[in-house]
């Protein structure tokens, strides 16, 4: 099965204040065709509920290669399953713009959950019955993220009944909105995402009450920094690490 390609324009609700496709539009995008291939491959949320279970991603990677195109722009986006285990499935995709400048490459982890139990289980037998590209996968790091030793900035987080999804849980890009809260508007404005590193630990619901946190990254990189999401409780629902490029 050939991967799978669609083209986008920028709309006024994902763009950000500098006029460009925000990460977590981007994200939503990526979810969008993600989405899409699973369903013309017979694997959609739909077809998965009717055996009570469903796709839960649990990393993600994005690398970022050029500033995101600008409101009413356009950018293609093509995905494809990169590979699989036991318990992972990996989904690829790589985005361009209209002139096939590369902007951006993703890799991405996902698992099967039980509806009823709510755990990760085995993929069903039949999930890669078919032939894949061989487009090769972006290398996920071999450490995942993790949680700043020191914070430097926070930010407090409600879920809203529009932040789920179809999982009733907080939608995966949601995350990433909160992650970046606490960063000052003075370093988003003087710079943009190089490399975004998600790690999904625990679903958010409504009426959560959650604790975004940043600070620098263990690396000691001028321009990483670690974050985490977490409930009240200590739980922590997403771990994120970010390098950034000065605009």
């Amino acid at each position: 099965m050939p991967p799978l390609s669609q083209t986008f324009a920028v709309r006024h609700i994902e763009s950000g204040v500098n006029g460009r496709l925000t990460a977590p539009a981007f994200l939503d995008l990526f979810q969008e065709i993600a989405g899409n291939d699973a369903d013309r491959l017979g694997f959609s949320l739909d077809a998965l509920a009717q055996r009570r279970l469903t796709w839960m991603l649990l990393r993600l990677f994005v690398r970022f290669d050029a500033p995101l195109p600008r409101l009413g722009d356009a950018l293609t986006l093509t995905t494809w399953p990169s590979g699989h285990n036991g318990l992972s499935a990996w989904r690829d995709a790589v985005a361009v713009d209209t002139d096939g400048q590369a902007l951006a490459r993703v890799t991405t982890q996902w698992v099967i959950v039980d509806l009823d139990r709510r755990r990760p289980t085995r993929l069903p037998d039949d999930l890669y019955g078919f032939e894949r590209p061989d487009l090769g996968r972006l290398d996920l790091a071999d450490t995942p993220p993790t949680a700043p030793e020191t914070v430097t900035d926070a930010a407090q987080v409600f879920v809203r009944r529009s932040d789920l999804d179809a999982n009733r849980h907080a939608n995966n890009a949601r995350y990433v909105e909160w992650a970046l809260e606490p960063l000052a508007n003075g370093f988003l404005d003087a710079h943009r995402l190089a490399t975004l590193d998600v790690l999904w630990k625990a679903e958010a619901f409504r009426g959560d009450r959650l604790e975004a946190i940043a600070g620098p990254d263990a690396s000691g990189e001028p321009l990483a920094f670690a974050h985490a999401v977490a409930h009240a409780d200590g739980r922590t629902s997403a771990l994120v690490r970010t390098r950034w490029h000065t605009v």
